[in-house]
């Protein structure tokens, strides 16, 4: 995660500390969520030759849950150290 992005990261950490609720949370990302479904979408598109993409489409639903959820794991790698994890 580059560092602005981790800054950013973090305010928003704090942010959803303050919060009372999950749907202020989900409200308060809706931007950055839409973003990130268009870019997801385009980029589907640019590997279909152009053809127009659903969002809800699975390729595009995937890619966008990679996409938070890989933040998500980077923040909390640079906030708690490496989450050390045994298999048996």
């Amino acid at each position: 995660m580059q560092p602005a992005r981790l800054a950013s990261a973090k305010q928003k950490v704090n942010l959803l500390r303050s919060m009372k609720d999950s749907s202020e949370l989900i409200r308060a990302e809706i931007g950055d969520i839409k973003a990130i479904v268009k870019a997801a979408c385009a980029m589907e598109a640019a590997h279909r030759g152009g053809a127009p993409v659903d969002p809800h489409e699975m390729a595009v639903q995937v890619r966008v849950a990679d996409i938070i959820l890989g933040g998500v794991g980077a923040y909390l790698r640079q906030a708690h150290g490496e989450l050390a994890v045994d298999c048996p």
